[in-house]
């Protein structure tokens, strides 16, 4: 991962030498910054239910949640709102809010059915782990498993990603966040006219407590959760990278010629499948709407001089998030697509004599991945898509951002 994210948010005693290479704490806040109720089996390879006591993920999930969205829609339906302001103004922050509630109250569902009932494992990730499996079991010759990616960097470049947003959401960032929130939806549900009476400056110190408590859990919340959503990427990208192993280990002779067009025409309709509306592992990072968080980023900046609560959890930490999840996964799938390039390129010089089988074999093409938003292909990553357009790109965006 490149240090440059991380120079923003870290010390740089902790950016000198060796030390990103050696910390001990890499695994162990990793695990625990995505413990959620449904976890993968390494050896088992199978998802399974996490049945350790899971008191933060509840309290986040469960009761931080719904307080918001209770929040934002006492005070949509109250009309707190600045009548000197126009009425695009009043429209623009009503549209925030909805929006608010949209995330939060999609994120608590998604919770409740993983939950209850473990739905939160695509249909095409299934089929995916049960092609490695057939394949496994199938090619015989194959004595040992396939030796995996290295991602002991991978795990310490994530661990020290939500290290970075917790200092940024909680601890000494609380004191610099009231300045700028000033729309709070605890404000709206301020005790002030439940407690009476009660000393002011107690009150005051009771509200600001209550506020950096809550600014921790988003900070814990948004951390975890798209920890989650990086664990699900590097299953991907390791599952996709055992099966190209896999069908590079089948000896390239002519009696295997029809066996392996046959399990890379099932690997690549796996890999369609999984780029599908519900399944595209990219598909949920997009489903953020990067786009249109930074638009409302910029909107409310220039109609109220500040960033609500709402919009600076949705915007700065999801972006930051995304632009580092794409920085560090493209280089992966466009290695992964490098490699399939050069698998059919060696079974093109397999000598044989059936016109039907170099028809089919003609017919095979790369495994590739697509970046796609619902039914839109937003950009399909091809050999010819370097990944330094892309670094440059994520550089500006990143960036931007922080500035």
């Amino acid at each position: 991962m490149d240090k440059q994210i991380l120079s923003y948010f870290l010390h740089p005693s902790l950016l000198s030498g060796s030390t990103l290479d050696s910390l001990s704490f890499n695994q162990n806040l990793y695990k625990w910054a995505w413990k959620r109720p449904l976890e993968y089996n390494q050896v088992q390879e199978k998802f399974e239910f996490n049945h350790k006591q899971r008191y933060v993920w509840r309290l986040t999930e469960f009761i931080f949640n719904p307080v918001i969205i209770l929040g934002l829609f006492v005070f949509l339906l109250s009309g707190h709102f600045d009548s000197n302001l126009e009425t695009t103004s009043n429209l623009f922050l009503s549209l925030m809010y909805i929006i608010a509630i949209v995330y939060t109250l999609s994120g608590l569902c998604v919770s409740i059915g993983e939950s209850s009932f473990g739905t939160d494992v695509p249909a095409g990730f299934k089929r995916m782990l049960d092609l490695e499996v057939d394949l496994r079991s199938d090619i015989l010759f194959l004595l040992q498993r396939p030796s995996l990616p290295s991602t002991t960097n991978l795990l310490i470049s994530f661990a020290l990603q939500n290290a970075a947003l917790l200092h940024i959401c909680a601890g000494p960032a609380a004191p610099f966040m009231l300045i700028y929130l000033r729309v709070d939806p605890l404000d709206v549900i301020s005790l002030t006219s439940i407690v009476l009476g009660f000393d002011s400056r107690l009150f005051q110190i009771l509200i600001f407590i209550t506020k950096f408590v809550i600014y921790f859990l988003i900070g814990v919340d948004i951390a975890r959760n798209m920890s989650y959503l990086i664990h699900y990427q590097l299953i991907i990208l390791t599952k996709y990278a055992n099966i190209l192993s896999m069908l590079g280990k089948i000896p390239k002779k002519v009696r295997n010629f029809g066996a392996f067009i046959e399990k890379w025409q099932h690997f690549f309709i796996v890999s369609q499948n999984l780029g599908g509306v519900n399944d595209n592992a990219i598909f949920l990072i997009m489903w953020h709407a990067l786009v249109l968080e930074v638009v409302l980023l910029f909107v409310s900046i220039w109609l109220y001089r500040h960033v609500p609560l709402m919009i600076y959890q949705l915007v700065v930490t999801t972006a930051i998030n995304i632009a580092t999840i794409m920085k560090i996964f493209i280089p992966f799938f466009a290695n992964l697509g490098d490699k399939s390039t050069l698998l059919l390129h060696e079974w093109r010089g397999v000598p044989h004599n059936s016109r039907h089988l170099q028809k089919k074999f003609r017919s095979l093409r790369p495994i590739v991945f697509k970046v796609a938003c619902d039914d839109v292909v937003l950009f399909v990553m091809e050999k010819s898509l370097k990944t330094s357009y892309f670094n440059a790109i994520l550089n500006f965006v990143i960036t931007a951002l922080l500035a």
